[in-house]
C-alpha cells in the first residue's frame, strides 16, 4: 500500500556441491542473503541482521543501513512486537542476549560517564548511571560491577596507547549507590607515579583509566515480563571503559 516494506524470502537449494551455493550467492541478485555451506557451519540470521543496525557497537562497523537511526523508536513506521513499539536495536540485541530496554529502547549499562577529583583531592572519581529498569523493588542495583584489568594509559594526544596495568587492588575500589550510579575510586599517587614513569620516555598530556567492567546479572531477581515468573541463570557480560582526560585538569 506504498507504506509497508513487502518482505520476500526464497529459500533455494543451491547444489550438489559448495561451489553451487558459491555461484548462487555471488550473482548479487538480492537485497539480502544468507547461505551456509555444510550442515556444521550454518550462519547465525540473528548476527546477520545485526548488519542492519547503524549501531557500529551492534554491526560492528559492517553496515546495510543508510536510513534512519535504529537505536531509536521510527514514529513513521516503529517496529512492533507483542504489541509494543521497539526500536530495531532493541529486537535484535534482546534477540542475542540479556539486554536492559526501557519504552523500547536501550539502555547503556554504563552511561554519562565522568570522570574529576574527589573533595579531598586524593582519589580520581570515575563516575556513570546505571538503567533505572536494573533495580529490584527495594531500589537495589540487580546488576553486580566487578573492575577488571585496571590501566593507566597516557600519551601525547587524547587517544593514549600505553601504559601500566595498576596491579595493586588496594588502589582503587568500587561503590554502587542506591541513586543510580557507579562510583569508581582511584588513588590519586598511584596514578602520578605511573603518569610520571611514562614521562621518562614519551610525551604525556593525557591520561586514561582503561578497564573491563565486568556485570553479572541474577534472573532471580527480576520478575520476567511481569509475570511473577524467574530464573536462576546468572548472565554474565563486559564492557571496556577507556575515560581520557587532561592531565592538567588533574594537576598530574
Amino acid at each position: 500500500n506504498g507504506k509497508n516494506l513487502p518482505l520476500k524470502v526464497n529459500l533455494l537449494v543451491g547444489g550438489t556441491t559448495y561451489e553451487d551455493t558459491y555461484t548462487r550467492m555471488d550473482q548479487g541478485q538480492f537485497d539480502f542473503a544468507e547461505g551456509a555451506i555444510t550442515p556444521s557451519n550454518i550462519f547465525n540470521p540473528i548476527d546477520y541482521m545485526s548488519k542492519c543496525s547503524s549501531t557500529t557497537s551492534i554491526s560492528q562497523g559492517f553496515n546495510l543501513n543508510w536510513g534512519d537511526p535504529t537505536d531509536e523508536i521510527n514514529n513513521d513506521h516503529p517496529a512492533v512486537f507483542d504489541g509494543k513499539k521497539w526500536s530495531y536495536d532493541a529486537l535484535v540485541s534482546v534477540a542475542r542476549g540479556c539486554t536492559f530496554v526501557d519504552d523500547g529502547e536501550i539502555k547503556a549499562v554504563a552511561d554519562n560517564q565522568q570522570m574529576s577529583l574527589d573533595s579531598a583531592n586524593s582519589r580520581i572519581h570515575w563516575q556513570a548511571t546505571y538503567p533505572a529498569t536494573a533495580t529490584d523493588d527495594y531500589g537495589n542495583s540487580v546488576i553486580k560491577f566487578e573492575i577488571r584489568d585496571l590501566a593507566i594509559m597516557g600519551g601525547p594526544t587524547a587517544t593514549p596507547t600505553s601504559g601500566y596495568y595498576l596491579n595493586d587492588k588496594s588502589a582503587y575500589s568500587i561503590n554502587i549507590d542506591l541513586n543510580g550510579y557507579i562510583n569508581i575510586y582511584v588513588d590519586f599517587d598511584e596514578v602520578k607515579s605511573i603518569v610520571n614513569k611514562m614521562r621518562a620516555y614519551e610525551t604525556v598530556n593525557y591520561f586514561s583509566l582503561y578497564f573491563s567492567l565486568t556485570y553479572s546479572i541474577d534472573l532471580s531477581k527480576i520478575d520476567l515480563d511481569n509475570t511473577s515468573q524467574s530464573s536462576n541463570a546468572v548472565i554474565t557480560k563486559s564492557i571496556v571503559v577507556n575515560a581520557v582526560a587532561k592531565c592538567d585538569d588533574f594537576g598530574l
